[in-house]
């Protein structure tokens, strides 16, 4: 893998923004899992586990991700904490 100097990516131009929150229905995606013989709360736990990584992904794309954000302000030299 080759060295990206563009890692972590720079946030979206309005990330200063806040961004819109994403809720979380399962009844939405339910349907999805008919064919598997799980529990309801099992199928609430299974998707929500996958919303997680989703919004993880997400994440990371847009360069919102904690870890993202605090190198950032570390490479910056604005954490007093890093000090």
């Amino acid at each position: 893998m080759m060295a990206d100097e563009h890692y972590p990516p720079e946030p979206h131009p309005d990330a200063a923004t806040p961004l819109p929150s994403t809720s979380f229905d399962p009844d939405e995606y339910r349907e999805h899992l008919a064919e598997f013989d799980m529990t309801k709360e099992q199928e609430d736990e299974f998707l929500e586990s996958l919303w997680c990584i989703t919004q993880s992904f997400v994440d990371l794309a847009f360069g919102m991700d904690p870890v993202q954000l605090v190198s950032r302000e570390i490479d910056a030299g604005g954490s007093d904490e890093a000090k």
